[in-house]
């Protein structure tokens, strides 16, 4: 109608244009081979020319959904650009596409993300959980196996029991290992900026730092472990409460990259002269840990490889709903430090 809204070309419309049936319209784009190869060229053709865009909600109903829908808390980091990465590799190499949801922390989004990828009939849902969700809806998770769409966890996962699917990193061993690596150069003050509690990284990022310090012989000091959240404003005022005090830290481990970022912007706003002599712990990525102009020792997490195998495991758990429950990946420490003399 003129000045309205254009209607999109429907299959019914390329049907009419070529003589065809509807029913041949859609197994030629569906690359049938009910459908001789240059008809389905003609139709390929011809829906290009009118801008036919298929239905794939509809086509999901029939046919399956070749949809995996992923929800974030955050992606202007490049821990999960990287696993977005590797999960974007893994599904397009099966054909399948990757559809994104970003809950920023927020579990009433995180839901609403996942209700809808859902309703939309996604063939699964790769999850990594908000700082602040204990445990995903027992209902929505009876909603996905009802409807049999995999729930796979990647990183942060929640506590709900019993068949969840998870794919995570050592980061008990990892924090364990880097903080015992200050402590051998001779860093024993060692403080931690820890991320939250609720989520699993929180919890055995911490439990691997108290284990490091427990078995060097240095008792934890809780006035030195502020909990807060994973981002770069928590690092910030981190440091600041720690700075404040009358004893300082040599070195400071950081629950995540971006509270490493925080700590150091800090330290080079309140204590300058210092940059050289406190090593900074965190986990990241090994490709970027170069630029740093500060002593560190960096967890390096293997983002790319965990977004393949969290994408993997779903598509085994399409095959097999029973196999591939669990799968931790492991880490290796970087170290930019000086040993420490003796003050």
């Amino acid at each position: 109608m003129e000045g309205g809204k254009r209607q999109p070309p429907r299959l019914s419309d390329i049907a009419s244009r070529l003589g065809l049936s509807k029913a041949a319209i859609s197994k030629a784009l569906r690359d049938s081979p009910d459908i001789s190869p240059s008809t389905r060229e003609r139709v390929k053709l011809a829906a290009h020319e009118m801008g036919y865009l298929p239905n794939f909600l509809a086509r999901s109903l029939t046919t399956g959904s070749k949809v995996f829908g992923v929800v974030i808390p955050k992606v202007q980091h490049t821990f999960f650009a990287a696993v977005l990465a590797g999960i974007n590799s893994a599904v397009a190499a099966r054909d399948f596409e990757m559809v994104l949801g970003i809950s920023g922390e927020d579990p009433v989004v995180e839901r609403r993300h996942v209700e809808t990828f859902l309703s939309m009939r996604a063939a699964a849902l790769l999850i990594s959980v908000t700082e602040h969700t204990r445990a995903l809806d027992e209902q929505l998770c009876r909603s996905a196996a009802d409807n049999g769409v995999p729930l796979v966890f990647f990183d942060r996962v929640p506590t709900n029991p019993g068949g969840v699917k998870r794919v995570v990193m050592d980061d008990f061993g990892g924090a364990k290992a880097a903080v015992a690596a200050s402590i051998d150069h001779g860093y024993r003050r060692v403080a931690h900026l820890a991320g939250s509690s609720v989520t699993n990284i929180g919890r055995d990022r911490r439990a691997g730092y108290e284990a490091a310090l427990r078995e060097a012989g240095i008792a934890p000091r809780g006035e030195w472990i502020i909990e807060s959240r994973f981002d770069e404003q928590a690092g910030f005022d981190g440091f600041q409460k720690l700075w404040a005090q009358s004893e300082r830290p040599d070195a400071l481990f950081c629950a995540s990259f971006p509270v490493a970022l925080g700590a150091i912007h800090a330290l080079k706003v309140h204590a300058p002269e210092h940059l050289s002599k406190i090593v900074i712990i965190f986990f990241g990525l090994g490709d970027i840990v170069h630029l740093l102009d500060i002593q560190y020792i960096c967890v390096v997490q293997p983002a790319v490889e965990m977004g393949r195998a969290a994408a993997n495991m779903a598509f085994t758990a399409l095959a097999d709903p029973q196999r591939a429950t669990e799968q931790i990946l492991g880490l290796e420490i970087v170290c930019a430090v000086k040993p420490r003399t003796a003050s």
